[in-house]
């Protein structure tokens, strides 16, 4: 999970950077291509940054540090910190399917803006194949930036509509293609959280015909 979280981070700015540079050309602002590479440079300085960090130790010495303000309460995540850490270096020592890994990741940001692609098709919305990879790659960057906010509420559809309106899009198209993409979030992700409350519902109904011995009552 540590590995995947930081290589998914990674991805996501890279792409981010490489859209806003096509938001650049699209606009006319080639001045701006500056600013990217710039911003480019900080973002892969800080992934490098992280990245060492995780290969000399950071989860262990995070659990240690842990440990010490729980005044040892936290033995067993002491413990096994450093298991974690032998297999987050094993991890990225096989730099071939990190690499691998990190190439279908970066695809996979092409597929995503399909969908800003559909639903523009489906709306008359005149939104192409680069002004779809500018919109989800923007909008996911303004939505990772917001992540303090439960599901980014707001700041994903205010994302969405200021990068349409940079576009040359009026306001309410991109609203609707916000509110649409927020459909789709809800109408996958309902039924998910439905099913893990019901899953919960049952745990406890299990539990509750135990004695404490673990014996059917």
């Amino acid at each position: 999970m540590v590995v995947d979280f930081t290589l998914g981070l990674a991805v996501q700015a890279a792409f981010a950077i490489f859209v806003t540079g096509l938001l650049f050309a699209r606009v006319g602002a080639a001045d701006g291509l500056g600013a990217t590479a710039l911003a480019l440079a900080v973002a892969m300085l800080v992934f490098a940054l992280f990245y060492l960090a995780q290969a000399r130790g950071l989860i262990a010495a995070s659990a240690g540090l842990i440990g010490k303000l729980t005044g040892g309460r936290a033995g067993g995540l002491v413990a096994s910190a450093g298991e974690v850490d032998r297999w987050v270096r094993q991890l990225y020592g096989a730099r071939g399917r990190v690499a691998a890994c990190a190439a279908w990741r970066f695809a996979g940001w092409f597929v995503r803006a399909g969908e800003v692609w559909l639903i523009g098709w489906f709306l008359g919305l005149p939104i192409g194949p680069v002004e779809a990879l500018i919109i989800e790659g923007l909008s996911h960057a303004v939505r990772s930036a917001a992540f303090l906010l439960p599901g980014a509420l707001g700041a994903q559809e205010a994302g969405i509509v200021a990068v349409c309106l940079m576009l040359g899009l009026p306001a309410e198209a991109g609203l609707a293609l916000a509110l649409v993409k927020r459909i789709r979030e809800v109408g996958v992700g309902l039924p998910g959280l439905l099913a893990w409350a019901w899953l919960e519902q049952r745990r406890g109904a299990s539990a509750a015909v135990l004695d404490p011995k673990g014996k059917k009552t």
